[in-house]
């Protein structure tokens, strides 16, 4: 499945209103996705608890980007390109974490539950033990990730 926002704002506000231009998925738990996000401008929520998703790719654009990864068995890769503005990242406490950074002008803020494993990398403790796991590139770009 393949979702496209036309440019043209006749198009766009003849479907969701003059003030407005906001999409709300339902996806079906049940199937595993690959997700790609090309941010554009604006604000994006990615709220992905409860869905089966193994790989997401985004690119926040200019703008807010907020993220909420699902609980996870097995693995789950995601990488995420900062663009210019704030993206903020949310991981269950449950989920192990590695984190691979390849930082730009902006800065990158880790919660307490990461600590560094390399130049570039960092990994959420007691990850080896979690029954799933997220393999997360970062690339900061212009603006500020924050990863929780």
């Amino acid at each position: 499945m393949k979702l496209r926002h036309s440019s043209d704002p006749l198009l766009a506000t003849s479907i969701v209103g003059q003030s407005e231009r906001r999409w709300r998925l339902g996806l079906n738990p049940a199937v595993p996705f690959h997700i790609v996000v090309n941010g554009g401008v604006g604000r994006s929520n990615l709220n992905l608890t409860g869905l089966a998703v193994r790989r997401l790719n985004v690119n926040g654009g200019v703008g807010q980007t907020d993220i909420v990864f699902p609980s996870v068995t097995g693995l789950m890769e995601a990488a995420v390109v900062g663009g210019v503005g704030e993206i903020g990242l949310r991981v269950p406490e449950d989920v192990g974490v590695t984190i691979l950074v390849d930082r730009g002008i902006g800065e990158i803020t880790l919660g307490d539950r990461f600590g560094r494993t390399g130049e570039r990398s960092f990994e959420s403790q007691g990850s080896q033990l979690a029954s799933g796991h997220l393999q997360l590139r970062v690339d900061v770009g212009v603006g500020n990730i924050t990863i929780e």
